[in-house]
């Protein structure tokens, strides 16, 4: 019979925060706001599950073909966004737009995002979880359209490029 021993030992601050593709300052944030944060900054298994819990962490992107393009991305987004129902009043962390994406594709999203952002179409804010953002109502008809059709008044961002 052998044992794990290293699942027995706290982790530490980095160890969490590169577990789940954070700053370590995030994981402190997110603890310290919680109010769970361990006086000696050691961490358990149970701490990084509230990190994810008390963060709002959520894991958007399953596999990808990796030679997808930026049209599909941008299309992909909207429907995540839509998909889990991230309209106003309902936010979500920016970051889960994000997390699971090879660094090119991350630019193709937050791209578009931005330019939702700037257009109108969805609007940001700082939180206690960090960064996180929102569909407006007006513009969940023609993210859907997005979505599903590709066309619309963001089809624009379709574009490579």
């Amino acid at each position: 019979m052998s044992f794990d021993l290293e699942a027995l030992r706290p982790w530490t601050v980095t160890r969490v925060a590169e577990a789940l593709d954070l700053h370590p300052f995030e994981v402190i944030r997110i603890l310290a706001t919680d109010g769970t944060l361990p006086s000696d900054l050691r961490l358990r298994p149970q701490d990084a599950a509230r990190v994810v819990e008390a963060g709002g962490l959520e894991a958007w992107w399953g596999t990808l073909e990796r030679q997808t393009r930026g049209p599909v991305l941008v299309r992909a987004v909207a429907h995540h966004l839509l998909d889990r129902g991230v309209v106003e009043p309902t936010w979500t962390r920016a970051d889960n737009l994000f997390r699971g994406l090879e660094p090119e594709e991350q630019v193709v999203v937050r791209r578009a995002v931005n330019a939702w952002i700037r257009s109108g179409a969805m609007a940001s804010r700082m939180s206690a979880r960090g960064m996180e953002l929102t569909v407006r109502t007006a513009a969940a008809a023609e993210l859907l359209t997005l979505a599903e059709l590709g066309t619309g008044a963001y089809s624009g961002l379709l574009e490579d490029g």
